[in-house]
This record gives structure tokens, C-alpha cells and sequence, in this order.
């Protein structure tokens, strides 16, 4: 019998993957052009919590000399930084890719924004099972643990995916309108809603039933959202730049002027 969390997690990025790249290549109309963005950030779940949020968290807790375990019972305002964490960080870095400007160049119409930023967010998702994985095969405790008894982790990744690639779109489609700021805040309020229900599990605060059933109520949110956004592609809605920053060119013809602590939880439903 396979023991430990690998076997699964292997699973899971292969179902995981099929399901991105069959989305992305056959769902939109010039799904071909999408695909390449599937592989750029793999990296980016392990990128990010290696150098912006484990040293931002170590840097918290010995600053103000508190504990890093979390329970129902820590201070405030650890637990709000704690559950703030991964949004705010998580939204920017999986836009972050579009600041080159050979990526940025590839957006010429709504389309091409969600579509891209769907791509982008379902690519982080799938490096970020692994990222999971790897911090629960750090923990000694579950080394016996029978490789299926992780099936929750198995689905909890799955769908995860698709929500990185709904909460990428909102900021990359509102800076494409030219609503940098509102776009991000919808990505990290949609992120952070989303967490509500694991993190407050992770704490102790809440059952785990509780918080799959509050994760349930916010994959519906997203898939409204999504809903939303592909209904609003006009072809008629023309830009030819993504402003993730403020350009010093004018304003284009048409043109307004003017991101799940993701549950670095270890116990995933074993």
C-alpha cells in the first residue's frame, strides 16, 4: 500500500493540468495562443511563499515575539495579518508575469485579458499543489498516512485551481479596463472571503465541515464572477496595453483613466 502525500499529489497535478489545458485550449475562441501561459507560473506558489511570505510571517513573530502556531486564542491582529496574508501577496504575484512586456504585448482584446489571466491563475494553482504537498511531506506525522486518506487534499487542489484562475482574471480584466486598483481589491476580497472557512478551521474555530461547506458557497461566488466577466468580453472593447502600471502614455481611444494564509495548513482532510 503508497503511503504519504505524493502519490496523490501526483494525481492531482496531472488531473489538475488536463482539465487547465483542456479549458484553456478548446474554451476560447483563440484558446491556442493561451496555452504557453499554463507553464509560466508553476513556480510562482513556491516563489512567493519562499521569499515574501515565510519571511514576512518568521519577520512578524519575532519582531512582536509571538507564536507562529495559530489557535482561536492568538492575538487579534496576528490572525488578521495571518489571513490577509496570502491574498495580498498571492493576487500580485500571479500577475506579476505580465509586467514583461513581450507577455503584456499579447493582450489586444478582453478576451485575451481573462483568458490569459485564467491561465496564469490555473498555472500557479497547479505549482501550488505541489507547494501543498511538499509542506505536508515535511510533517512526520503523516508519513504512514495511506496515500488515499489525502483525497481531500486531492479535491480541495482541484478546484483550487480554478478559483487562482477566476481571482487572476478579476485583476488582470480590471487593469485592462484601466482599474488597477479596483481589480486587485476585488482579487484579494474574492481570495480572502474564499479562506474564511479554512483558516478559521486551521485555528480551530470552526469544524471542518463547517469550512468545506463555506469553501462550497465560495466557488459558486467565483463561478459567478467568471460568468460575469466572460459575459462582458465585447469585441468592441479594444486595448492595447495592460496598465498592472501606471503608463505615461495618454489614455487609449475608449479607455477609462485613470489579488486561499492560503491555508499553509499541513492537515488538508487526512
Amino acid at each position: 500500500m503508497m503511503t504519504g502525500i505524493w502519490p496523490m499529489a501526483a494525481l492531482t497535478v496531472a488531473a489538475s493540468a488536463t482539465v487547465a489545458w483542456a479549458v484553456i485550449r478548446h474554451v476560447p475562441s483563440q484558446g491556442r495562443a493561451y496555452v504557453p501561459l499554463l507553464m509560466v507560473g508553476l513556480f510562482s506558489s513556491a516563489g512567493v511563499n519562499l521569499l515574501v511570505k515565510g519571511p514576512l510571517a518568521t519577520g512578524v513573530v519575532t519582531l512582536t515575539n509571538t507564536s507562529r502556531g495559530l489557535t482561536a486564542a492568538s492575538p487579534v491582529w496576528l490572525l488578521v495579518f495571518a489571513w490577509l496574508l496570502a491574498p495580498i501577496t498571492e493576487e500580485a504575484a500571479k500577475a506579476a508575469p505580465l509586467l514583461v512586456p513581450r507577455l503584456r504585448r499579447r493582450l489586444h482584446t478582453s478576451e485575451d485579458a481573462l483568458w490569459s489571466a485564467m491561465a496564469l491563475g490555473m498555472s500557479y494553482g497547479i505549482g501550488e499543489a505541489v507547494w501543498v504537498a511538499f509542506t505536508i511531506s515535511r510533517d512526520v506525522s503523516y508519513a504512514g498516512t495511506p496515500s488515499w486518506a489525502f483525497v481531500g487534499y486531492a479535491t480541495e487542489r482541484f478546484i483550487v485551481c480554478f478559483g487562482h484562475g477566476v481571482m487572476t482574471a478579476l485583476f488582470v480584466v480590471g487593469c485592462y479596463r484601466g482599474l488597477r486598483a479596483r481589480g486587485y481589491f476585488l482579487a484579494v476580497a474574492l481570495h480572502a472571503f474564499a479562506n474564511i472557512g479554512p483558516f478559521t478551521a486551521l485555528i480551530g474555530a470552526w469544524t471542518p465541515e463547517g469550512a468545506s461547506l463555506w469553501s462550497g458557497g465560495a466557488l459558486l461566488l467565483m463561478a459567478f464572477f467568471f460568468e460575469r466577466m466572460r459575459g462582458s468580453d465585447r469585441p468592441e472593447v479594444q486595448r492595447h496595453e495592460l496598465l498592472l502600471v501606471r503608463s505615461t502614455r495618454g489614455a487609449l481611444p475608449g479607455s477609462r483613466s485613470g489579488q486561499w494564509l492560503e491555508a499553509d495548513q499541513k492537515a488538508t482532510d487526512v
